[in-house]
């Protein structure tokens, strides 16, 4: 019983900070963090549609770019051995000075962004 009953004090600023929480996590590229998050704000905010909105919304942006990064390190050396043969991480750093590889941390993992792998534009060559 008393459970319940300081279950359901919980302050418009507490459900603030937890949003406040979200953001933070979603700057650092802790989208695991994001989603347990949103879940809280759920449970904890029922009443706060306007909270709630920007939770979920925060969220399905979080998703989203994690499908947009989905390469894994792995993944990418994999590719760009079979496209450019034997590269120094140099060479890697050059492509990624260069927007040709662009990175993002999710969840402690580097992760690249799918529809960039290694594009140069026609002008330029890869080595």
């Amino acid at each position: 019983m008393i459970l319940m009953i300081l279950s359901g004090c919980k302050s418009k600023e507490d459900c603030s900070m937890l949003f406040k929480d979200m953001q933070q996590e979603m700057d650092a590229g802790n989208f695991s963090r994001v989603r347990h998050l949103a879940d809280s704000v759920r449970s904890l905010c029922p009443d706060d549609k306007h909270l709630l909105n920007k939770a979920d919304s925060l969220m399905q942006t979080a998703e989203r770019i994690a499908l947009d990064f989905a390469l894994s390190e792995d993944i990418v050396n994999d590719q760009l051995a079979r496209r450019v043969g034997a590269y120094s991480e140099e060479d890697k750093l050059k492509w990624e000075e260069k927007g040709w590889l662009e990175y993002r941390l999710i969840d402690w993992q580097e992760n690249v962004f799918q529809t960039n792998c290694l594009k140069p534009s026609p002008a330029e060559k890869i080595l």
